[in-house]
């Protein structure tokens, strides 16, 4: 159940329509409140999901540095 919820968050948050600005106030406290969690990142059929979801946080609100070396 929590890979679908990552996954919906990740599209939703992929989303061209949402804005930075309510992803960064309403989405982030309780993505990082319920997610970032030492259960979830031990888990390895969640862990990858948990990491795909934080990269499209930080590309939509602006907060990742990717470099094409």
């Amino acid at each position: 159940m929590k890979v679908i919820v990552l996954k919906v968050v990740m599209q939703c948050v992929s989303c061209s329509g949402v804005e930075p600005k309510y992803v960064r106030e309403e989405i982030v406290p309780e993505y990082f409140r319920c997610f970032w969690i030492r259960r979830m990142a031990l888990d390895r059929r969640n862990f990858r999901a948990v990491v795909d979801t934080t990269l499209q946080i930080a590309i939509k609100i602006g907060g990742a540095m990717l470099s094409r070396d």
